[in-house]
C-alpha cells in the first residue's frame, strides 16, 4: 500500500509492504509485520531526500499497517521539520 501526503510544500510518500511470517528456530517462530519505505520531496525546489526503511535494523517490524502508516507519516513529518531548519 501506498499513501502520498502534503506537508508545509512537501511531498511524503509512505509505502507499506507485508512480511512473512519467518521461522527462526524450531519451534519459535518469527511473526511476521510490516515495514515502511518514506520518501520525501520538494517539488518546487526538486530537492529530494534519501529513501528511508523503518523500522530501523534491529527493531522488530509493525505489527498492524495501520501501524506502520502512522509510523511513517510521523517520520516523514519530523524528517520536513529537520530539513526546514537546515539554512
Amino acid at each position: 500500500m501506498q499513501r502520498t501526503h502534503q506537508y508545509r510544500g512537501f511531498v511524503a510518500t509512505v509505502e507499506v509492504e507485508l512480511l512473512p511470517a519467518v521461522i527462526v528456530a524450531d519451534p519459535v517462530v518469527a511473526s511476521g509485520g510490516f515495514l515502511v519505505k518514506v520518501g520525501v520531496r520538494h517539488p518546487p525546489s526538486g530537492r529530494e531526500l534519501p529513501p528511508t526503511l523503518l523500522p530501523r535494523a534491529g527493531e522488530r517490524p509493525f505489527a498492524t499497517e495501520a501501524e506502520a502508516l502512522m509510523a511513517g507519516l510521523s517520520f516523514a513529518q519530523r524528517l520536513i521539520e529537520n530539513a526546514l531548519e537546515q539554512p
